[in-house]
């Protein structure tokens, strides 16, 4: 139903579609009294031995303006609970991408019926751009976009997409068959230069078969954690156990011979990182969980699943993981794998650490742990939901292992007031959001959002720091106001990350198109920039990391870099060579790392 509904403009449309800027923003709501920022809503209505229906309703949009050669155009790529059809040069249409439970055995129909359409007119809707990456002397690896227009789809006098819901895909969960529907609550017709947005929309899977079969061992820890993502499945978490009998440790070492139980957590360890350690560790987690723990030496896997190879391949390991998973039954199913090993470049396949990953790309490759547990998918599909939980303790000697587990047992012990004062802020996360690519961001985009971050610690318990720097200047209350939304300085963003390292926290984010050199502000890496520029007062560097004081007795805090950059933290061999570039960042030639020549990262450096 939609007699509730009404369009509300935060802002004269004119304003938000219609700026002679590179970007303007403005909200468009479809909801009355839906917030800024609020998701499209999905109910689902009905599951029986015939279909499943839900609905999808669409509560506003994010509608950023862009010029293209003195063109303007409507962007939805940054509307909350949406992804950008990504079709190169059509129209980027906003899409809600629904997954669904279905039954095995059948074959699917999808039906929909939409209501509550709005028509705007005088809108070009942008098409969706080329994403290429970019390797080249003067920045490190990273993807943008190109400008492509489909000239046939911006004549065209029909609506696009023509259907507003589609089956995109299938893939499985576990044991669990899930349906890709895709939902399109915008069209665009390019004859006019209009959108219609829908914001009731209908969507019914009919089963064509005699003879459905429902998935019914569950999804296993995934029910902890599924909520209301997956449409029609109705989660049934047993709450976590405590105080479980001890699980059992097995060392397996004939790998094509089937292992005395199905395994709750699964270790593949590199065979010179190897030793009674991580058989200490394994029966610490079979004791603190109850799990049931196989312990499999990457040379017992290569003398299974290895053939012919000179050297492991991830294809040899995800033989070997899904002969573990085949073993299993639906309901009685691994769940975690952990690999120790970090993984290098294959001339580097003699090094006794290497436990390999699925990269993709060329020449610098995008690394996936999680494609090894991407049972019942093909091997050409890179990316999915994983079908166990995995971790890697990227090692290269058997001390920093020990010290990673040492760790990792100090934050799971059990603690009781009075605190110690290293715990203080133990129950504390850190995001700290660097600077945009051009200094021009309209507001902080990174990920994780703050909505998302300050949802996380609050559903934990935990306190937080948020720090968003933009491009390193305090010009946001002039007029006009400074258009990245931030009052932070370069100088106050060094501050901030001393006080946050210094101190400590449990988790700390850091995103930003910057370098595992430095937490970047106010850097422009738009070439040519002048030498030093910007370095080192508007960055964090590995230089100052050496400098870091902790504040009393803290633990260290655990540090996701999520730049681009920071990717598979294989940089081995003479990465640094040319010291023209950007001179001054953070090179050191006093210390000789064998596989980090010239500057140190920030990771070596933590």
């Amino acid at each position: 139903m939609c007699f509730l509904r009404r369009v509300v403009f935060s802002f004269p449309i004119a304003a938000v579609l219609f700026l002679s800027q590179s970007s303007t923003a403005g909200w468009l709501e479809f909801g009355a009294g839906c917030p800024e920022g609020s998701q499209p809503v999905v109910y689902h209505k009905q599951t029986n031995s015939e279909f499943i229906c839900f609905d999808v309703e669409l509560q506003g949009l994010q509608a950023d303006t862009v010029v293209h050669d003195t063109t303007e155009y409507i962007r939805f790529n940054n509307s909350p609970g949406t992804v950008p059809m990504d079709s190169t040069g059509f129209p980027e249409v906003p899409v809600v991408a629904c997954f669904v439970a279905v039954p095995d055995n059948t074959d699917l129909e999808l039906l929909f019926s939409a209501y509550c359409d709005q028509t705007f007119h005088g809108l070009s809707v942008y098409p969706a751009p080329l994403d290429s990456l970019v390797t080249d002397s003067l920045s490190t690896p990273h993807i943008s976009e190109y400008f492509r227009k489909n000239i046939d789809a911006y004549t065209s006098a029909d609506w696009f997409p023509a259907d507003i819901a589609r089956i995109a895909g299938e893939f499985r969960l576990r044991d669990q068959r899930v349906a890709v529907v895709d939902v399109y609550p915008v069209q665009y017709l390019a004859s006019e230069d209009s959108i219609r947005v829908w914001s009731d929309i209908e969507v019914k899977v009919n089963f064509q078969g005699t003879d459905p079969v429902w998935n019914q061992a569950g999804l296993g820890y995934y029910d902890q954690i599924i909520g209301d993502r997956l449409i029609g499945y109705e989660p049934d978490p047993d709450p976590i156990p405590m105080g479980l009998p001890a699980g059992s440790v097995f060392r397996h070492e004939n790998t094509l011979i089937e292992p005395p139980f199905v395994p709750d957590y699964v270790i593949i360890v590199a065979p010179g990182l190897d030793g009674s350690f991580v058989d200490d560790f394994a029966a610490y987690r079979a004791a603190l969980n109850g799990f049931d723990v196989l312990i499999a030496n990457l040379t017992a896997v290569m003398d299974g699943y290895g053939g012919l190879s000179e050297y492991v391949t991830p294809d040899i390991i995800r033989d070997y993981t899904e002969a573990l998973w085949n073993w299993g039954t639906p309901g009685d199913r691994p769940t975690y794998l952990l690999l120790i090993g970090d993984h290098e470049e294959v001339s580097c396949m003699s090094y006794p650490y290497r436990l390999p990953t699925k990269e993709q790309g060329s020449p610098e490759g995008y690394a996936n742990d999680e494609w090894l547990v991407l049972f019942d998918e093909p091997r050409e599909v890179i990316s999915g939901l994983p079908d166990m939980i995995v971790g890697r303790f990227p090692a290269r000697d058997t001390d920093t292992l020990q010290d990673m587990f040492d760790l990792i047992e100090s934050y799971e012990s059990e603690a009781v007031p009075p605190y110690p004062e290293n715990l203080v802020n133990r129950r504390r996360i850190t995001r700290l959001a660097g600077t945009d690519n051009d200094g021009a961001s309209t507001s902080d985009t990174w990920e994780p959002s703050v909505g998302w971050t300050d949802s996380l610690r609050t559903w934990m318990g935990y306190e937080w720091d948020n720090y968003y720097c933009g491009d390193g200047e305090d010009t946001y209350y002039l007029n006009p106001p400074n258009p990245d939304g931030s009052s932070m300085t370069s100088d106050d963003w060094v501050d901030a990350c001393n006080t946050v390292f210094e101190r400590g926290s449990q988790v700390a984010f850091y995103s930003d198109h910057g370098d595992f050199h430095m937490f970047s502000a106010g850097l422009n890496w738009i070439p040519p920039v002048p030498d030093n520029f910007g370095a080192p007062c508007s960055t964090f560097d590995d230089i100052d990391v050496l400098e870091l004081t902790p504040d009393g007795d803290h633990w260290t805090p655990f540090v996701l870099m999520l730049c681009c950059s920071s990717g598979t933290f294989n940089h081995t061999e003479d990465e640094h060579e040319n010291i023209n570039i950007y001179r001054g960042l953070c090179y050191d030639r006093h210390d000789s790392i064998p596989y980090d020549f010239h500057s140190d990262c920030l990771a070596e450096d933590f």
